[in-house]
């Protein structure tokens, strides 16, 4: 299992996400040799933003979350840096990025449709969830997109059962 710094210098890691992190690199990720956990919250934003990267003189992986007010938000942009760390460097948001992390997604309870939904405004995520499977979730997707655009989200997230999404 990597050595990990958990408590970073933004905040305090919650709990349940530590251990995310932890059942995660147990299941996948032994050859990731130091990662960094960064978090913060801004409870006036509903989705969570992430990033993913190393550090180039050391190696270690930094990973940042800020937590918006939706704890299924933040769950999946917490593994989505994930995979970006377990599938590294050279595949960032490519197709086969994305089937690794649709298929990564359901084993830590995350809803097929729910993730595709939030990675749908990338260029390779509805050819990957169709790689996998997800027909008519991709289908509904597109469908919105071309009718609506971005500007389908409040859509989106009533077809998804999801709460107010700005």
């Amino acid at each position: 299992m990597a050595n990990m710094v958990i408590d970073a210098p933004l905040g305090i890691v919650p709990r349940w996400a530590r251990n995310l992190v932890r059942r995660v690199l147990k299941d996948y990720g032994s050859e990731i040799p130091l990662m960094e956990i960064r978090w913060r919250t801004n409870k006036r934003r509903f989705h969570t933003t992430g990033t993913s990267c190393t550090l180039v003189h050391s190696g270690v992986w930094v990973v940042t979350i800020t937590q918006g007010t939706d704890l299924q938000d933040c769950r999946w942009a917490l593994l989505h840096e994930l995979a970006h760390v377990l599938v590294g460097l050279n595949d960032t948001h490519s197709r086969a990025f994305h089937r690794f992390a649709f298929a990564m997604y359901p084993q830590y309870d995350l809803s097929p449709g729910f993730s595709i939904w939030r990675e749908a405004n990338s260029r390779f995520a509805m050819p990957a969830a169709e790689d996998l499977g997800y027909y008519r979730i991709a289908a509904r997707l597109r469908w919105l997109f071309d009718n609506d655009g971005y500007n389908g989200w409040d859509y989106k997230a009533q077809l998804w059962g999801l709460k107010h999404v700005y």
